[in-house]
């Protein structure tokens, strides 16, 4: 633990002496040790400076975002709380090569009001009133050496909180006020239903290019976000990262590192109708987002639970290795799920491939067996895409999936091969008909019909004897025509069997 103890600091158990100008030398670098918050309003820097690029459009909808609160290169020595009024006149605090040695606490709770009952002594009709002047927060190349606690109520998407190049030794938690007034004999806004439904609404919120220590936990709860990336985040051993009780309109996870433990669980499950604002608050989170990405993962140990990928317009899955993941109530929906990144049309088949490949194996891994199979059929199909007109593959190759594709769809169509065998039955046996001459016949129009009806299913048997279908004079070509259709059978036969065992059957 970092700590300050007369002139010098301790920090990550060295022990720095502060110069004659309040500066200690940390990695190569100087910094201004910061004592206090009165310090440190002293000192923060108000800019308009346009070199921060990292911030990527942070909130164009903050009308006070030109006026931006900086501080750099600072160590700050105590444990910060940012919930005055007198830190909400900037649109945009920007924390730029910070080192944060105490906890950090970034506040700011709804304020209730209601009607009150001066009979009863009772408030009712509580609603929230949201205090003004919010800011958003950046940190770049920031170091905590403790907790990082965010806890804010907001329900515009206009406030953004990113995090390039941070580092987290203890905790971060991100998330709307977890203790909430209660007016007497009024509603528990503490309940978990009312939480869920009042959450943190943000616009932006990114973890780009982050680490972390050995056992930290990261924590993003009860938030409605709409832009969420996780970016090159490394997650060592016995570190965890829960992500839950959100809505994501774009949600992105990508170059993620996992070690640890990873849990995604309750996102996008809440169709919410409430009147704790001033006007009827509703949402659909179930439907109707836009964006569903995860690329050039390895993942590692991961739970998802609840997680409704189907309220997504766009599914983006690829590059990833999926080897420990655990899932209920998983809604995956039935959009197809697209690939990026791609140098051609068959690069892109490949990457499609070889993702419907991968959720195969977790959904069998979870013994989803109806979703496996889904998977497997684009696996499949685009599988025989790429391989149908390729010349690098046999002949026998392609021959060989082009029946497996036709006769059942690779063993997922039941009723298809029995189409052919219907289909082929009829034709070679009133070829025969044509070719054979039939020396049984009567005056009686109906008795040769059910004739003909009957000695069909004898010809249907693949073991039945000629003399017992026609009987009369076979030739060469009628032999060869029976034979035929013998083998035809028998591999539609199989088809069948194999496509009426797809849910017992090992993918």
């Amino acid at each position: 633990m970092s700590e300050s103890k007369g002139e010098c600091i301790f920090y990550r158990g060295e022990k720095i002496e502060i110069d004659k100008n309040g500066r200690v030398p940390i990695e190569g670098q100087q910094y201004l040790v910061i004592n206090s918050l009165t310090e440190c309003r002293d000192r923060f820097e108000k800019t308009k400076d346009e070199g921060f690029k990292f911030l990527d459009s942070i909130s164009i909808s903050k009308k006070n975002l030109d006026e931006r609160c900086v501080f750099e290169r600072c160590v700050f020595n105590f444990e910060i709380s940012l919930t005055d009024d007198d830190f909400t006149s900037s649109g945009l605090f920007i924390f730029c090569n910070n080192i944060f040695l105490k906890e950090v606490t970034i506040k700011r709770s709804y304020l209730i009001s209601g009607e009150f009952d001066k009979t009863t002594s009772i408030y009712s009709r509580e609603q929230f009133n949201e205090k003004p002047n919010i800011p958003n927060f950046a940190f770049w190349n920031t170091k905590f050496e403790d907790e990082c606690l965010i806890e804010f109520d907001h329900k515009e998407n206009d406030l953004s909180f990113i995090f390039n190049w941070c580092h987290f030794s203890k905790k971060l938690k991100i998330r709307n006020s977890e203790h909430r007034a209660q007016l007497p004999g009024g509603t528990d806004f503490e309940k978990y239903e009312i939480v869920q439904e009042t959450k943190l609404h943000l616009n932006k919120l990114h973890l780009i290019d982050c680490s972390a220590n050995d056992g930290v936990y990261l924590r993003i709860g009860f938030v409605s976000v709409k832009d969420f990336v996780l970016s090159n985040l490394k997650l060592p051993q016995n570190a965890e990262l829960n992500i839950g009780d959100c809505h994501f309109e774009n949600f992105k996870l990508t170059n993620f590192r996992n070690i640890g433990k990873f849990r995604l669980y309750k996102i996008n499950i809440l169709n919410i109708s409430h009147d704790y604002f001033e006007n009827t608050y509703q949402k659909d989170e179930t439907s109707d987002n836009k964006k569903f990405q995860i690329d050039n993962t390895s993942i590692g140990k991961t739970d998802f639970q609840s997680v409704n990928i189907g309220s997504f317009n766009e599914v983006v899955i690829f590059d990833n290795i999926f080897t420990e993941i655990d899932y209920t109530n998983l809604i995956w929906g039935d959009k197809d799920i697209g690939v990026e990144q791609t140098t051609g049309d068959e690069n892109e088949l490949e990457k499609k491939q070889d993702t419907y490949r991968i959720l195969k194996n977790v959904a069998s891994r979870n013994n989803d067996q109806p979703q496996a199979i889904k998977f497997f059929a684009k696996e499949m199909d685009y599988h025989y895409q790429i391989v149908k007109n390729n010349q690098e593959y046999s002949l026998s190759d392609r021959a060989t999936l082009r029946f497996n594709k036709y006769t059942n769809d690779f063993a997922l169509d039941l009723f298809l091969p029995l189409k052919w065998l219907l289909f082929f039955s009829i034709f070679l046996y009133i070829f025969l008909l044509y070719l054979l001459p039939i020396s049984d016949l009567s005056v009686n129009v109906l008795d040769d019909l059910s004739k003909f009806f009957a000695r069909f299913f004898i010809f249907l048997n693949p073991s039945h004897k000629v003399k017992d279908v026609f009987g009369g004079d076979w030739s060469g070509l009628t032999y060869a025509i029976d034979f035929i259709f013998r083998i035809i059978e028998g591999l539609l036969v199989y088809q069948t069997i194999q496509a009426f065992r797809k849910y017992s059957r090992k993918l």
